[in-house]
């Protein structure tokens, strides 16, 4: 049977019967192999690692607490992005700091070109800077003698008086989308996702870290990284530490075992 039709057969199922599945599967293809042996009389039955059962038995619950708590962010993203005012014109030109969405991620512009890049915007804190450099400028008597940055003293005159009807427009567009971030509740989201993707995370790293005894404990692993697969769009996955070790781990789990057998 296809790899592809296993796992479609397999999604879906409640963990109790994808761990019975993969135990099934698991002990046929080590009979297959010739790798088992029957044990001596005496010898008892080797439990599998405790701490392996207990995070087998959490991780389905962890997961689902993090795919909850993700698509009630995604609910509060779709609901109140198209609220979100996007930036004028008159802001966007010569704009030195990345725009961004509700999202936090950057808007987007395609320059003369060809290349997308961060679309940028004049903030009321890049204005404040140019209108304390404009006043200092102005207050010297050099600005008669020389020029400084190719303006003279009309040049900065007529900069200062643009960035003061500029930061104008800067603080109106700052206050309305302060506004709508405290209302859409988006940061409590943001927080409860990013506390139920530890707690996810964690549960993952820990179980991977592990020994395992027996072939229970292998399914165990198996289980933790098909569920940490599911996830691997998001961001945070490529930044957790040691993730990129986790299937070296569990080759190395089934090879023991299997030399043990």
């Amino acid at each position: 049977m296809p790899n592809n039709t296993v796992r479609a057969a397999a999604e879906g199922m409640p963990d109790v019967n994808r761990r019975r599945l993969l135990l099934g599967l698991a002990a046929a293809s080590t009979a297959a192999a010739g790798l088992t042996v029957a044990p001596p009389a005496h010898s008892a039955a080797q439990a599998e690692n405790p701490d392996l059962i207990r995070l087998g038995d959490a991780l389905p619950l962890v997961e689902a607490e993090y795919v909850k708590a993700h698509k009630a962010e995604r609910a509060v993203l779709a609901e109140w992005s198209p609220r979100w005012p996007l930036a004028p014109a008159c802001l966007i030109d010569g704009g030195d700091e990345v725009d961004r969405k509700l999202s936090g991620w950057a808007f987007e512009a395609t320059n003369c070109y060809g290349e997308v890049r961060s679309q940028k915007i004049a903030s009321v804190l890049s204005l404040g800077f140019g209108i304390e450099l404009a006043r200092h400028v102005l207050k010297g008597k050099a600005i008669d003698k020389r020029k400084i940055r190719g303006l003279d003293r009309r040049g900065w005159e007529g900069s200062l008086a643009q960035s003061l009807r500029l930061r104008k427009t800067a603080e109106t567009l700052e206050a309305k989308r302060a506004r709508i971030k405290k209302a859409s509740g988006l940061a409590s989201a943001k927080a409860q996702t990013k506390a139920a993707f530890d707690r996810f995370a964690e549960t993952v790293k820990e179980t991977m870290g592990h020994e395992c005894a027996t072939m229970d404990g292998v399914v165990i692993k198996a289980l933790a990284l098909d569920a940490w697969s599911r996830h691997a769009d998001r961001y945070d996955v490529f930044l957790t530490q040691g993730a990129s070790t986790w299937g070296q781990q569990l080759a190395a789990s089934v090879l023991r075992l299997a030399g043990e057998a």
